[in-house]
């Protein structure tokens, strides 16, 4: 783990698995004589042990990003609401506050600006990488989906939400891929989920079904995510602006109810995500926490972050990229969730004489 107080140029890798190469086999036969003789056959075969590494209540992290004088001016932030990877040592970041969309690098070398308040509507809340393209959404009215190529930077396309609600609190937010592969977002001021094809060729976007809430259910979508079956998990804000202090899941494109959870624990939840197992990772800026659940909603453990909590991305690797607004950050912090089991190969040997 790297220490919390490193600041320096890095290179951040994200290993996969540990490859050991394919098992050897080694035979040997004594030569065809008049005589009878003994041959013998040695065989190494390979023996798979799966480890896993503790997770602990003391995580590493390593900051990406931050204002403060630790840091340099290149680095300074407003609120961050949702950082991606963009690679294995870049990270495209949404600053609500500065309104404006970056790409940080942990090799040390200066953001580069993507989006800025002159071709930004209202300040951006969301990110997700599909294909070739950057898909940002905005928060305030009139919110809009920025398509950007993720290479170059260029702006292709732009989608104009317009649901007919002019309060204050109309905005789309948070940005998933469905089963289906289309891009599903949250619609917060009209109670929806959006459903839109992506073209790859042009990077447009086309809205083709959407999903409503009943207004009694008081359901303001926020942060969206599927599972492998289709069941979408959501994180929802209710008219008063107070958290609705639950995971709610809905079978794919279904407004019926089968199961919620976290209650109990979450006080403001704000953004969520998989590990690799299938457990459910939430972050809670009320509790300054991260909450983490299995598939089924049992609580597992809470680890607390303060900062004021918000956005959150399960890497690969285990490390879990977390934003926080209030002492404004981009960080990566290691140990918060069980990171992929390690494979290790230990070799054994049989002879068989004849």
């Amino acid at each position: 783990d790297l220490p919390a107080t490193c600041n320096t140029s890095v290179t951040l890798v994200f290993p996969t698995c540990n490859e050991t190469g394919q098992p050897l086999s080694t035979a040997q036969s004594t030569p065809i004589c008049t005589t009878p003789t003994s041959t013998t056959t040695t065989t190494t075969s390979t023996t798979t042990t799966v480890t896993s590494a503790p997770v602990t209540t003391s995580p590493g992290r390593y900051v990406i990003a931050g204002n403060g004088a630790q840091y340099d001016a290149n680095r300074v932030l407003g609120s961050p609401r949702m950082a991606i990877p963009s690679s294995e040592t870049s990270y495209i970041v949404c600053d609500s506050n500065q309104s404006v969309v970056r790409e940080y690098y942990t090799t040390g070398a200066p953001p580069r600006v993507l989006l800025n308040s002159s071709t930004l509507n209202s300040p951006p809340f969301a990110a997700l990488i599909v294909a070739n393209y950057t898909i940002v959404s905005t928060s305030n009215p009139p919110s809009s989906l920025f398509v950007l190529h993720t290479q170059t930077g260029r702006l292709v396309s732009t989608y104009l939400h317009n649901s007919g609600d002019s309060t204050s609190d109309l905005y789309l937010a948070g940005i998933a891929i469905a089963p289906d592969g289309r891009i599903a977002v949250a619609s917060r001021a009209d109670q929806r989920v959006l459903f839109f094809s992506l073209n790859r060729t042009t990077g447009s976007l086309s809205l083709n079904s959407t999903l409503q809430f009943s207004s009694s259910s008081n359901y303001r979508p926020r942060s969206i995510l599927f599972n492998a079956a289709g069941d979408m998990y959501m994180l929802s804000r209710a008219d008063t602006n107070q958290a609705m202090d639950e995971v709610y899941v809905f079978p794919f494109m279904s407004t019926t109810l089968p199961s919620r959870f976290g209650a109990s624990s979450l006080q403001a939840p704000v953004s969520l995500d998989f590990d690799w197992a299938g457990n459910i990772v939430v972050t809670d800026s009320g509790a300054d926490a991260v909450f983490v659940f299995n598939s089924t909603g049992t609580f597992l453990r809470r680890v607390n972050i303060s900062g004021g909590l918000y956005g959150l991305v399960i890497l690969p690797s285990g490390a879990a990229l977390i934003t926080t607004t209030d002492t404004p950050t981009v960080q990566l912090v290691y140990n918060l969730v069980s990171p992929r089991p390690a494979t290790t190969t230990t070799p054994s040997t049989s002879t068989s004489t004849s």
